[in-house]
């Protein structure tokens, strides 16, 4: 049977992907609202906006949920490496 170290890897994945992801709908939403609202406005304008507040939730997501050192999380439960 693996041990939880060698799932870290794999978590650490799905982790990352599911920030992506986030990011992802928050830059479409965001530069569908935009679209919507502003009519007046060229459409790479609103990609440009739309990026913004995308990449800040990947960067904070990544940052302190999926790499963050020290503590790793698997199945809900939180192990110290200290």
């Amino acid at each position: 049977m693996a041990g939880n170290g060698d799932l870290e890897p794999f978590v650490k994945g799905l982790k990352f992907n599911a920030a992506s992801l986030a990011a992802l709908i928050l830059s479409t939403l965001t530069f569908t609202s935009l679209t919507l609202l502003l009519t007046n406005t060229r459409p790479h304008i609103h990609q440009l906006i739309s990026i913004i507040p995308a990449g800040l939730v990947n960067y904070f997501l990544s940052s302190t949920w999926t790499f963050r050192e020290g503590r790793t999380s698997t199945a809900g439960i939180e192990h110290s490496t200290d």
